[in-house]
């Protein structure tokens, strides 16, 4: 009987770190819509400039800098791989390319704190897609933001 209390005592403790590393989360700031809207006798703005992103690692170990999704042109889009969650499992995640830079110096930070003993799940994108291959995933502007995809 002790046996089995030890040994549940150690199950118990050894999945504590799965339970403990909450995922990321990307958040799309409230504050912008993607075009904009008409007032009377005008018409909508060209959109992409206010669309703020932001990113959090999983752990909340690392800060990120406040980044856009805003976008006029696909050109004005790059994309992250962003670390979900300790397994290192990723998030494709489109942005203005202007950001990548200040953006991908966190997301070094964060993978690096990815140590659980797990596998880490397929690669997704903001489509709702999943991928092995993260050669195939894509970054467009729609309606003002940089989003990744799938073919």
């Amino acid at each position: 009987m002790k046996l089995r209390r030890y040994l549940g005592s150690i199950l118990a403790f050894s999945a504590l770190p799965l339970f403990l590393a909450c995922g990321s989360t990307v958040e799309p700031g409230s504050s912008g819509s993607p075009s904009g809207s008409g007032g009377a006798g005008g018409s909508g703005g060209a959109g992409g400039s206010d669309v703020p992103l932001m990113l959090t690692c999983f752990d909340d170990s690392v800060q990120f800098p406040t980044a856009s999704k805003g976008c006029v042109a696909d050109q004005d889009c790059s994309q992250i791989l962003h670390v979900r969650d300790c397994c290192g499992s990723l998030a494709a995640i489109g942005l203005a390319a202007k950001d990548v830079p200040a953006v991908s110096m966190a997301e070094q930070e964060c993978g690096a704190q990815a140590l659980c003993d797990c596998i880490a799940q397929p690669t997704t994108t903001e489509d709702g897609n999943t991928t092995e291959d993260t050669s195939t995933i894509q970054v467009a502007c729609v309606s003002g933001a940089c989003l990744t995809r799938l073919p």
